[in-house]
C-alpha cells in the first residue's frame, strides 16, 4: 500500500512488484526540477524513465501518477482498476495481462497507449481517457458505460508520424447512450470479430480516415 510521496529521477527505471496485492493512494512523480537541469547538459534527451506496476493479483491505483517523459507498463493477473479521483499522466501507457480493466470516473491522459492480453476493458461513468498521438486497444471486450469518454487528439509529433486509434475486440464492443468517442487522428478503426453495439456517439475530424467492422453483427442507435 503506498499512501505517500515517491518521487524518483526521471531517468530512472523505477519496479514497484507485489506478489498479491498493489495499492496506490499516494503520489508518484518524476523529479521535474533536477531533470530540467540535466537536460541542458545532456546530449540525449528522448530517454523515458519507466516505471512497472506488477501485482500477481489485483492492482488499485486511487492517487496520482504522473511522469512528463514517463512510460507506464502496469501487469497484472486479476483486475486492473483506476477508481475515482485516480489521475494519470505520461508519456505512454501500457497494460497486459490482466483480466479485467476497469476506469471508475478516473482521467488518463497520456501520449500513447496500449493494451495488450486483456480480457475485458470496462469505462464506466464519468472516466475520461485522452490520448495524444497513437492508441492501440486490444481485448476480448470493450464496454463504454454512461458518460465514458475517449478522446483522441491527433498531435502527431511529425507529419510523416500519422496519428492512430486502433480498438481490437475478439467478442463485442457496445457503448451505451451517453458514452462518446472524439476523434482528431488521421485514422481510426473499430474491429470486432463478434458483435458491436453503438448506443453512444463518434465524432472523427473530416481528415480522418474511420473503419468499424464487425463480422456477426453491427448495431447502430447512437450517432457517428
Amino acid at each position: 500500500e503506498l499512501k505517500g510521496t515517491m518521487i524518483v529521477h526521471e531517468r530512472c527505471a523505477c519496479a514497484i512488484d507485489a506478489k498479491s496485492m498493489l495499492t496506490i493512494e499516494g503520489t508518484y512523480s518524476t523529479d521535474l526540477a533536477s531533470s530540467s537541469a540535466e537536460q541542458k547538459t545532456s546530449s540525449d534527451e528522448s530517454t523515458d524513465s519507466r516505471l512497472r506496476l506488477r501485482s500477481l493479483c489485483d492492482m488499485e491505483i486511487s492517487g496520482t501518477v504522473c511522469g512528463r517523459n514517463c512510460l507506464i507498463v502496469v501487469d497484472a493477473k486479476e483486475t486492473v482498476r483506476f477508481q475515482r479521483d485516480a489521475h494519470i499522466q505520461a508519456s505512454g501507457l501500457c497494460i497486459q495481462n490482466a483480466t479485467n480493466v476497469r476506469v471508475d470516473a478516473a482521467i488518463i491522459t497520456v501520449q500513447n497507449l496500449t493494451t495488450e492480453n486483456i480480457a475485458a476493458i470496462n469505462c464506466m461513468k464519468d472516466s475520461v481517457i485522452t490520448v495524444d498521438c497513437k492508441a492501440e486497444i486490444n481485448a476480448q471486450k470493450i464496454e463504454m458505460i454512461d458518460n465514458a469518454k475517449l478522446h483522441l487528439h491527433g498531435t502527431a509529433n511529425s507529419t510523416a508520424d500519422l496519428s492512430r486509434c486502433v480498438l481490437r475486440a475478439a467478442e463485442n464492443v457496445s457503448m451505451s447512450a451517453e458514452s462518446l468517442i472524439e476523434c482528431a487522428f488521421d485514422h481510426f478503426e473499430l474491429t470486432c470479430l463478434g458483435e458491436v453495439r453503438l448506443h453512444g456517439s463518434i465524432r472523427v475530424e473530416p481528415r480522418c480516415v474511420c473503419i468499424i467492422y464487425a463480422r456477426k453483427k453491427l448495431e447502430i442507435r447512437g450517432t457517428c
